[in-house]
C-alpha cells in the first residue's frame, strides 16, 4: 500500500506536541491553531491505524505507538535540518531559526545590538527571543525549545556545558533621591530589611542572597515578586521597594535620573553569565553565527 510523502512541517508539530505534552503549548510555541495540530494528528493516526497520544488530564501522553514513533521523527527532522544547514554553509550564507532564551535582566541592550547585526550580516538567520527563570530556560534547553540560552550564577564554579561570558557587578536600585542608594557603593548589610523586589522567590539570585545574609546574620525582607523587569523598574522609581540587578538593566532609567544605582560590597555580588547550547540534536551553522556574534557583544569594550 502507498504512503504519502512526509511533510516535515506537519511531523514537526508532533514532535511539538510530544515534547511539550500540550496542543496549547504547540500550538504557541509553533505559531499554529490547535485545530490544525489535533487534524494533523488524526490524518497521521489514520494512516497508520494506531494512536499517537492518550488524552487525559495531564496532557498528551504518547501511547506505545507514539513512543516508538516520535524518536525517529526526531531523528529524521534533525537530519534534515543538518543537511540544510550544511547547504547554507556550504554556500557560505548560514540561515534558519535560531530560539535564544534569557533571564529578563540580561536582554537589555544586548538584543537591540544583536538584532541589528543579524538584519545587516546575516539576513537569512531568523531569531526566536524568549524570557524566563533559570528553572525554565534550563527546562527549554533540555527539551529544544531554545536553541541557547543566557543564564547566570552566583557560585564562581564554571559549568561543564556553558560558555562563561563575563562577570557583571550586582547593583542596588531604588527611586532617584533615596538616600540608601546615594553613595556609589552600598554594604551588603544595609541591605537588612529593606523592601526587596525580586523576580522570584527561591531562584538563583535569592538563594544566594539567602545564603550571605545567614552568613552574616542578617535578616531580607522580600516584599514583591515581580516577573516584569519593566514592572520591577516602575515600582523601584515609585518609591515601592528596591532591586538588585546588574547596571546594564537599568543604565537608561540611571541616566535619566528616574532611579539611581549603588554598587553592592563587602562582598560584592558578582553575577557570571555563561551562554549555554541545548543538548538536543546537532548545532546549527545559524546557532553557531548567533553564539558567536552575541560572545563579541558581551565582550566588547
Amino acid at each position: 500500500m502507498s504512503r504519502t510523502r512526509p511533510d516535515p512541517d506537519k511531523l514537526r508539530l508532533i514532535a511539538a506536541v510530544a515534547r511539550l505534552g500540550s496542543l496549547s503549548k504547540a500550538a504557541l510555541h509553533e505559531r499554529a491553531s490547535q485545530p490544525y495540530i489535533s487534524k494533523v494528528i488524526a490524518q497521521f493516526e489514520q494512516e497508520f491505524g494506531a494512536r499517537l497520544f492518550q488524552r487525559t488530564g495531564r496532557g498528551m501522553l504518547l501511547t506505545e505507538f507514539g513512543r516508538g514513533v516520535v524518536p525517529r521523527i526526531d531523528a529524521w527532522l534533525s537530519e534534515g535540518d543538518a543537511m540544510m544547514d550544511q547547504f547554507s554553509a556550504m554556500a557560505g550564507t548560514p540561515a534558519g531559526d535560531v530560539r535564544l532564551a534569557m533571564l529578563p535582566s540580561l536582554s537589555s541592550p544586548l538584543m537591540g545590538a544583536l538584532v541589528s547585526t543579524l538584519r545587516e550580516g546575516h539576513p537569512g538567520i531568523r531569531l526566536h527571543l524568549a524570557e524566563g527563570y533559570a528553572d525554565q530556560l534550563e527546562a527549554w534547553l533540555q527539551n529544544g525549545e531554545a536553541d541557547l540560552a543566557l543564564t547566570l550564577r552566583f557560585d564562581g564554579v564554571p559549568h561543564r556545558h556553558g560558555l562563561h561570558l563575563v562577570d557583571t557587578d550586582v547593583y542596588l536600585c531604588a527611586r532617584a533621591g533615596d538616600p540608601v542608594t546615594a553613595a556609589p557603593t552600598v554594604a551588603f548589610a544595609a541591605l537588612e530589611r529593606l523592601p526587596l523586589i525580586l523576580h522570584r522567590k527561591a531562584g538563583v539570585l535569592h538563594r544566594h542572597l539567602q545564603q550571605l545574609a545567614e552568613a552574616k546574620g542578617l535578616t531580607l525582607d522580600v516584599q514583591l515578586e515581580v516577573s516584569s523587569l519593566g514592572i520591577q523598574r516602575d515600582l523601584a522609581a515609585a518609591g515601592s521597594g528596591y532591586l538588585l540587578l546588574n547596571h546594564s538593566a537599568v543604565a537608561q532609567d540611571v541616566a535619566s535620573g528616574r532611579l539611581q544605582a549603588s554598587r553592592v560590597v563587602q562582598p560584592e555580588l558578582v553575577q557570571h553569565i555563561d551562554l549555554h547550547f541545548s543538548p538536543r540534536g546537532p548545532v546549527s551553522g545559524a546557532t553557531r553565527v548567533v553564539a558567536q556574534l552575541i560572545q563579541q557583544l558581551v565582550r566588547a569594550p
